[in-house]
């Protein structure tokens, strides 16, 4: 930890961080299925921005998906 602190450039390493990886994918989890829920009543609502809230999909879909292969290629390397 204090390695850490001291040099902010070093690599991280432990399994701690793998931890913190999977949250994050938890959290873009939690995005990605509010993405698709307004993006599903954007069908229904004339008010809503169709394009915006595909795009707000798309990105979520992508974070997710980057979460996703990322703590996968942190747990192969533990």
């Amino acid at each position: 930890m204090q390695d850490s602190l001291y040099n902010p450039l070093a690599p991280l390493d432990g399994k701690v961080h793998c931890n913190i990886l999977f949250l994050l994918l938890v959290v873009s989890v939690i995005v990605l299925v509010f993405a698709i829920v307004g993006f599903g009543m954007s069908i229904f609502d004339k008010k809503m921005s169709m394009g915006l809230l595909s795009l707000g999909l798309l990105q979520a879909l992508l974070m997710n998906y980057l979460y996703r292969v990322l703590y996968s290629m942190c747990l192969k390397s533990m």
